[in-house]
């Protein structure tokens, strides 16, 4: 008790400067006792099966297995003169309690193994928060592309027209990304800094309110994932779907013609995983890849190139083009090393290529002007956990994070690919020119953590801990100026230049002809 007391102390005392954050683990208690008598059994083994966890029962029968991963197990109860008990399909959910009680009855013979299948009770007894939990079996049987995909089919959550994820109405920039435990929002744009290919995640929870301290810097909402990791056996899988789209017959007429005609191939996506160990109960590894393409389904048609300036001078070779085409990758690999039995040390990376377009209508008879964008992430985590009584355990994870985003017609400013922007005709249409909006982002974050969790009492957990972070972020935007041309005209007594009276092209409309403009004022 002098222990629990002295514990108690040193977590108020963190509480004084300490922030919460978010657990990649939960926990499993419940108690033993003699089928036949209910008289609690005193130091009885409990194991989850395949790890290196487990805890004894106390006075009263009771025990605590802390720091489990998220998963599905199968526990074991063992008592000297008493048979083995299984409970097979246990779930064990991020920050949540599960309560698996045994009763145990007299061997018949040596070695007598009694079997039960876990049921999940209808209400969660310590969920404090809203929150929908997405295991790794759910996503594995579900037909989706990627995590946001899975996270809208639950109640308050949406996602908008820009593929980012809304809570209860919220903005996208209002939903903080959490991965094994530490931060990767977008700290300029809002959003998640990189995609996590669905094979690479073991549990995914979204918490939609009511949410507690450990979760800072979010007012709608929490995505929280917690990646697989490598297991005693060698598994893996690899899958493959493609497919395309095609409207309604009905929609056809809003369409160009190019999307009446199936692709197979349009859209595919391949996944693999594979995992198992390196060194025997002491290293194991998890890897998983994704490659995505996507030849997208709003065309645009090339009636315009980009040295065009008047919707009456048409260069285009007619072909449609899509303009909303993607093409990504995503690399993820996860080390455990289990360095004695309380103690493990993780190490993560996180990778994301991504090269894509947005539609713009008013660009579509020019495509060769619309600009791409382009994500390239990297994600580090190291982790360290270590369970130093049978009742508290703490974690030290450091992470960092290097996103670039850019968008350009093509790298080199000075390309000859830039061009004049142009005018439109009418409101709707560029006849020529190329959007000369140039982005370049890039965050760089830097994050410590140590989290420190406590099982003071039976019905009573701890938690405190603290966060340091150093974020450096770049935001360079620039429209880029491009001499400007001059107005067509008919040049009626052929001297080469522009005459008083001869016909012009009038394309901004103000009743005057004019010259070419030096805008970048390079003096040519």
């Amino acid at each position: 008790m002098g222990n629990k007391i002295v514990l108690l102390t040193s977590f108020l005392l963190l509480a004084l400067f300490a922030d919460l954050f978010p657990g990649t683990t939960g926990k499993i208690v419940g108690r033993v006792t003699d089928k036949d008598t209910g008289e609690p059994l005193i130091a009885a083994n409990v194991v989850v099966k395949g790890k290196a966890l487990g805890a004894a029962t106390d006075e009263d029968g009771y025990y605590i297995i802390l720091n489990v991963p998220p998963g599905v197990y199968t526990l074991q109860a063992i008592y000297v003169g008493y048979a083995t008990q299984e409970v097979k399909n246990v779930t064990v959910q991020v920050d949540l309690t599960t309560q698996v009680d045994f009763q145990m009855k007299s061997a018949s013979f040596e070695g007598e193994t009694v079997v039960v299948v876990a049921q999940r009770p209808l209400i969660q007894k310590d969920a404090t928060a809203t929150a929908a939990v997405v295991s790794s079996q759910e996503i594995e049987t579900a037909p989706i592309e990627n995590f946001t995909q899975i996270a809208q089919t639950k109640a308050g959550v949406n996602v908008g027209p820009e593929g980012a994820l809304h809570f209860r109405g919220g903005r996208s920039s209002e939903v903080a990304y959490i991965v094994d435990g530490i931060p990767v929002t977008d700290a300029i744009s809002g959003g998640i800094s990189m995609d996590i290919s669905t094979n690479a995640i073991e549990e995914l929870s979204l918490i939609t309110g009511s949410f507690n301290a450990e979760y800072g810097q979010a007012m709608s909402g929490i995505v929280n994932i917690v990646t697989k990791e490598g297991g005693s056996k060698f598994s893996g899988n690899l899958s493959f779907q493609s497919g395309d789209v095609l409207p309604k017959p009905s929609d056809e007429k809003y369409f160009l013609p190019e999307i009446n005609k199936f692709n197979i191939l349009n859209t595919y996506e391949t996944e693999a995983r594979i995992s198992g160990p390196i060194l025997k109960d002491k290293l194991t590894f998890n890897i998983s890849g994704r490659v995505f393409n996507d030849g997208g389904y709003l065309y645009g048609q090339r009636i315009h190139m980009p040295t065009d300036i008047d919707d009456s001078v048409r260069t285009g070779d007619g072909k449609y083009v899509s303009l909303n085409s993607q093409r990504r990758y995503n690399l993820q690999g996860k080390l455990k090393f289990h360095l004695t039995n309380t103690m493990n040390l993780y190490f993560t990376t996180i990778y994301e290529n991504r090269k894509y377009q947005r539609y713009n209508h008013t660009r579509s008879k020019v495509p060769d002007g619309i600009p791409w964008r382009y994500n390239i992430a990297k994600q580090f985590i190291g982790k360290l956990t270590h369970q130093f009584s049978s009742s508290a355990f703490y974690s030290l994870v450091v992470g960092y994070l290097d996103k670039d985003y850019k968008r350009y017609l093509t790298e080199n400013m000075y390309s000859d690919k830039y061009v004049w922007n142009g005018y439109s005709t009418g409101q709707y249409f560029y006849p020529g020119g190329t959007d000369n909006y140039r982005v370049f982002r890039n965050q760089k974050q830097l994050t410590a953590k140590f989290d420190l969790t406590s099982q003071l009492f039976k019905n009573h957990e701890v938690k405190t801990g603290f966060e340091v972070k150093r974020l450096t972020l770049s935001n360079h935007s620039y429209y880029l100026s491009v001499d400007r041309r001059a107005e067509p005209f008919d040049d009626l007594n052929g001297n080469g230049q522009y005459d008083p009276g001869e016909p012009f092209t009038d394309i901004d409309r103000n009743g005057v002809w004019n010259e070419a403009r030096d805008d970048n004022g390079n003096g040519t």
